[in-house]
């Protein structure tokens, strides 16, 4: 009797069960933060998405890890919730831009909250890239198209799915393993300013 083989895609089970792979969003969000200090800024906020979803969760420990490899502290005033929605997006970035001391830069944990972002700051009456700068996440292809183009992490759907598809052609049946991919940074001008 043939042994169906299984290998799960941008999720993994909890049993350990299946072999899987998923986005590396710890070290996407670390680098993602990394690239916006490498520009000089260094009042960072962060707006999350929904908390319950692990991957904002990760992009949040990965931009908290960048900031303490730069010696700069976690200012939770800094950290809002956001819901992966541009209405999520603008009102965290409202909300951020009223602060005694705003941030310089913004890390939207998805391409969706940066152009609520965005939104929030054109309507404030500042420049994206220049008066603020903004990161997302994702690489949706709305990021080329915003104005600045957005810089962002993107997220490797292709790649996964190549290295699924390999994994369940290969004759060689190897142990269960999580295969985290690289999310790598695309940099485009909103990160600046």
């Amino acid at each position: 009797m043939a042994r169906h083989r299984a290998v799960l895609l941008n999720c993994y089970d909890g049993d350990g069960q299946y072999t899987s792979v998923v986005p590396a969003e710890r070290r996407g969000g670390e680098i993602a933060t990394a690239a916006l200090l490498e520009a000089g800024h260094r009042r960072i906020a962060f707006i999350s998405g929904e908390p319950w979803m692990e991957a904002s969760d990760q992009r949040m420990e990965g931009y908290e890890r960048a900031l303490r490899a730069a010696r700069i502290p976690v200012d939770p005033s800094l950290i809002v919730e956001g819901n992966f929605l541009p209405s999520g997006g603008r009102e965290a970035t409202l909300k951020l831009m009223e602060a005694d001391t705003p941030p310089d830069a913004i890390f939207c944990a998805n391409d969706l909250t940066a152009v609520g972002c965005y939104e929030a700051l054109k309507e404030l009456g500042l420049k994206v890239g220049q008066s603020v700068a903004v990161m997302g996440y994702d690489d949706q292809e709305i990021a080329q198209h915003l104005s600045p183009a957005l810089s962002t992490v993107l997220l490797p759907h292709r790649e996964m799915g190549q290295w699924c598809v390999e994994q369940l052609l290969s004759a060689y049946v190897s142990s269960v393993v999580i295969e985290r991919m690289e999310c790598p940074l695309v940099l485009r001008r909103s990160h600046q300013s």
